[in-house]
């Protein structure tokens, strides 16, 4: 930083001394700035001021470290758990959908008009569609965005893998009568991975929300599962997506809830922290 002009001129001068950066003044002294919250514990036997804290860390690299967490989960055989075929996953390979939802698919084209702005905003950010409808960002709820990005992180990680694995085509290709309104992403259709982040992203949400903000938050009714029921559909809608390939994701993400981020520590960190953020307060 280049010196700035101090606000008073030089005794008998019509100019201004040069102020450095950082400023040397007996007034002014400098101290670190504070290392441990609620979301930020120092680690075992670190010095004060020696650690980066874990609330400056930008969500979406703290979303690496816990991916890194959640590939290294193993099964009971030492085998890697997100390798593991989800119950409600067809066998490989999975091939085209039938008639039947291709049929759907097109009974689905009149809804286009009406979804669109809102199938636009879940295409690019399926967070901010959640955290819009439920008040809550980063100044907020720190850990629950925390919680959500490395949620996201690791639904696709496993989308991913499981599109490649099935590799179907997307509905287009198979009928391009369908006419997508946006281009089919790059990527294979099989699971849904909008569907696979989505129902994530309500577990985790359903998991430190108390039920007077999220009544009914069960698999049934809740409303986090309706919304993420809405991501999926929607997707179909656009034509981008079958039916079977949202139920698929919704398995996924259930798998991955169930087997995975519960055995990865930093993840249960930012869980524990994520519910002190929405306790009542008195």
């Amino acid at each position: 930083m280049s010196p700035s002009p101090d606000v008073e001129t030089v005794p008998g001068a019509s100019w201004w001394p040069g102020n450095k950066w950082p400023p040397v003044h007996p007034a002014v002294t400098w101290t670190p700035m504070p290392q441990a919250t609620n979301f930020m514990p120092p680690g075992p036997g670190a010095p004060k001021g020696t650690y980066f804290p874990q609330r400056a860390w930008a969500p979406e690299y703290w979303a690496s470290v816990i991916l890194a967490e959640a590939v290294s989960v193993k099964d009971i055989n030492g085998d890697p758990e997100w390798k593991n075929r989800p119950t409600g996953m067809a066998p490989k390979p999975v091939g085209p959908a039938p008639q039947s939802e291709f049929q759907e698919l097109i009974d689905l084209i009149p809804y286009r008009p009406s979804v669109m702005a809102e199938a636009m905003a879940q295409k690019d950010s399926i967070l901010q569609y959640f955290s819009g409808i439920l008040s809550f960002d980063r100044r907020s709820h720190p850990a629950t965005i925390h919680l959500c990005v490395a949620a996201l992180r690791v639904a696709s990680f496993a989308a991913m893998y499981w599109k490649a694995e099935h590799d179907r085509a997307r509905p287009s290709r198979i009928a391009p009568e369908l006419m997508p309104p946006i281009d089919p992403p790059g990527h294979a259709s099989y699971p849904s991975g909008h569907a696979t982040q989505a129902y994530l992203l309500a577990r985790v949400l359903k998991d430190v929300m108390p039920t007077a903000i999220v009544p009914s938050a069960g698999e049934a009714g809740g409303a986090l599962y309706l919304m993420a029921q809405r991501i999926g559909r929607n997707r179909e809608v656009l034509g981008v997506h079958y039916p079977s390939d949202t139920a698929a994701g919704k398995a996924l993400a259930t798998h991955i809830a169930d087997k995975i981020l519960p055995n990865c520590p930093k993840m249960q960190d930012l869980v524990t922290a994520a519910k002190l953020e929405w306790e009542p307060r008195t």
